[in-house]
């Protein structure tokens, strides 16, 4: 596997704003389940203590599975806007200048000279 050349550049500031983002989210549906964890087994538990099931909540395994889902997804999406903002360091244009970084002008070099 080819090894990631990051020459100590800074992320782009699109690819930050969209880990922040996936981060916020992540942690948000972390603490959705969290807070909904106590008032889920309150009301399994007033049924129980009734004895009367009609006392759940109408959709209550599926709101404790959309949960779970939205936490695994929610990190999936931090994972691959990591990735995304890693891979953003690699050398590239300058923006600015409009000139290459020096690396990618050694490597057009190298690629003349491979070409009769």
């Amino acid at each position: 596997m080819k090894a990631l050349k990051t020459a100590g550049r800074p992320p782009t500031v699109l690819t930050i704003i969209v880990f922040a983002l996936a981060l916020f989210m992540f942690v948000l549906s972390v603490m959705a389940v969290w807070f909904w964890t106590p008032i889920d087994e309150s009301f399994v538990n007033r049924a129980d203590a009734a004895g009367d099931m009609s006392l759940l909540l109408p959709h209550q395994t599926g709101v404790w599975l959309v949960l779970r889902a939205m936490s695994f997804v929610s990190f999936l999406v931090s994972v691959i806007a990591f990735v995304a903002m890693w891979k953003s360091r690699t050398d590239r244009t300058n923006v600015q200048s409009g000139r290459r970084a020096s690396e990618q002008l050694r490597q057009t070099n190298r690629q003349r000279k491979r070409v009769p």
